[in-house]
């Protein structure tokens, strides 16, 4: 409902929710100008490379100290730290809920998609 169809990402939001990559943000939105967490990265990321990872795949152990083996996100950062994609911001933790920088997607996005370390 959020993206009109003039605007430059419609294609590229409207291919990433064809593909099961997002679903957007809520009641048929997808918040453009939002920002994303380090959690929805990881969502984004896992899903466009490989899909969803098994239900209850945390299997009650949490992949970082400060995710919950509960989260609703622990499955897409279990898998992406197993994929080496990361190893989470320091200190044993993830950061779920931190802001991804544009140099920080630079780095996950190779190291998904281009093989890089």
């Amino acid at each position: 409902n959020d993206v009109s169809p003039n605007a430059w990402s419609c294609g590229y939001i409207k291919r990433l929710n064809e593909l099961k990559i997002t679903g957007g943000c809520g009641n048929g939105n997808y918040c453009p100008s939002g920002l994303v967490t380090r959690e929805q990265m990881a969502v984004f990321l896992v899903r466009a490379k490989e899909g969803e990872p098994p239900v209850n795949y945390c299997g009650g152990i949490p992949p970082f100290n400060d995710v919950s083996p509960n989260a609703w996100s622990c499955g897409y950062i279990k898998r992406l730290n197993e994929l080496k994609v990361t190893s989470g911001c320091g200190n044993g933790n993830y950061c779920p809920a931190g802001l991804v920088s544009r140099e920080e997607m630079a780095a996950f996005l190779a190291r998904a998609f281009l093989g890089m370390e």
